[in-house]
């Protein structure tokens, strides 16, 4: 996986590191969901409801890449 770096002062450096920390998320992770909005991996799902039970369920967009682990943990973040 490539690795990015960026420049930041280290007052920056300590309130990005404390952000993640007190949402219990790697350093990495944090700096992705800042950068990449949960909207983009919700838009790779459909809300299906099934017949039966009228239960919710998502199912993989056509043509969606396919659902990381990381994908998965954004999505259960925002489950109530």
């Amino acid at each position: 996986m490539p690795t990015l770096s960026f420049k930041a002062a280290p007052d920056e450096v300590q309130r990005i590191r404390s952000a993640a920390k007190a949402k219990h998320l790697s350093l990495s992770e944090y700096l992705r969901r800042a950068a990449l909005p949960a909207a983009t991996v919700r838009a790779t799902l459909q809300m299906k409801s099934d017949r039966k039970t009228g239960l919710s369920y998502a199912v993989m967009a056509p043509g969606a890449p396919k659902l990381q682990l990381t994908d998965i943990k954004r999505l259960l973040a925002e489950f109530p």
